[in-house]
């Protein structure tokens, strides 16, 4: 024999609440993917890339270089240099205290 269960409906006011609070978790990924991609932006051609479009940033992480305890973030990107009509990949490094960049691309 199979049992019954009865199922109780969700308030009004949950959905409400579990709506509003999945929107600004995906208007708070969708901003913060627009920032980093502009501050990549910046850095790019603050360092000669100076033509450049569809720059994504795929990941971020902070660092710590063991030599001298530098601490920096390092992003993995994409871009395509308009300039060569090349598309580059690869990783930056930003170093927090001097500014200094460290860039590992790979254009094709």
């Amino acid at each position: 024999m199979e049992e019954q269960y009865e199922t109780r409906k969700l308030p009004k006011r949950t959905i409400i609440w579990i709506s509003l609070i999945v929107a600004f978790g995906i208007g708070f990924v969708i901003y913060n993917s627009l920032v980093q991609s502009y501050k990549i932006t910046n850095i790019l051609k603050d360092n000669g890339y100076k033509n450049i479009s569809d720059v994504t940033v795929y990941a971020s992480h902070d660092m710590v270089s063991h030599k001298n305890d530098d601490k920096g973030v390092q992003f993995t990107i994409s871009f395509d240099n308009n300039e060569t009509n090349k598309h580059c990949k690869g990783f930056i490094i930003i170093i927090n205290h001097t500014n200094r960049l460290i860039e590992n691309l790979d254009c094709k």
